[in-house]
C-alpha cells in the first residue's frame, strides 16, 4: 500500500474503525484500517514539510513447527503489525517505522523519519517514481492462499515430511 502524499483522487472517505477478529482470515484489521494509518502518516509528513512520502501497513499471522529426528522440536505462533513511512525532502530520504498504530505514535514515527531526512546528505537518485511510471493495472497472481490447520495437525506433517525425506 504505498502512495504518494496527495489525496485520494476518487474523493472517497475512510472508516478507521477496527473491525473484531475475523477467524476467517486470522487478521485483525480491514484494509480500511490500514489505508487510514496510511493516508494518515502521508498528511502529517505533508504537513510537516516533506515534498514526497510513501507509507506501508502491514499485518501478518503464522504459525512455525520444526521436528528432528522424528521429535517434535519447536511449535510457534506469531502475530506482527507495522507502519513505515519513508519521508522525502527534496532529494534527502528518512525511514521510520512502528508497531504502535496509536495516533501519538503514528505522528511520533512520522517526525522521526522526516528529523533523519533533514540531516541526511543529499542522493540525487532519491525518490518517488514520477505519477507516469506508477503501474495501475496488476496481475492476479493468487499468491494468498489461507490454510486453516492447527498446530498438531502442521506437527503431523512436519514428521511426515521429515520421514519421507530421510
Amino acid at each position: 500500500m504505498t502512495q504518494k502524499a496527495s489525496p485520494r483522487a476518487d474523493g472517497a472517505t475512510r472508516s478507521a474503525s477496527r473491525p473484531a477478529n475475523s477467524p476467517e482470515s486470522g487478521f485483525s484489521y480491514h484494509r480500511d484500517f490500514f489505508e487510514e494509518l496510511v493516508d494518515t502518516s502521508l498528511a502529517h509528513a505533508k504537513k510537516l514539510g516533506a515534498t514526497d512520502a510513501a507509507a506501508e501497513a502491514s499485518e501478518g499471522c503464522g504459525l512455525s513447527v520444526s521436528v528432528r529426528k522424528g521429535e517434535l522440536e519447536n511449535v510457534e505462533r506469531n502475530r506482527d503489525k507495522s507502519l513505515g513511512i519513508t519521508v522525502y525532502i527534496g532529494k534527502k530520504r528518512g525511514n521510520a517505522a512502528t508497531s504502535d498504530f496509536s495516533k501519538a505514535a503514528i505522528e511520533q514515527t512520522v517526525k522521526a523519519a522526516y528529523d533523519i531526512a533533514r540531516f541526511t546528505a543529499e542522493d540525487e537518485t532519491s525518490g518517488l517514481p514520477d505519477d507516469r511510471d506508477i503501474a495501475r493495472k496488476h496481475p492476479a497472481l493468487d499468491l494468498f492462499h489461507p490454510w486453516s490447520i492447527d498446530s498438531e495437525q502442521a506437527a503431523q506433517l512436519a514428521l511426515q515430511c521429515e520421514a519421507a525425506a530421510l
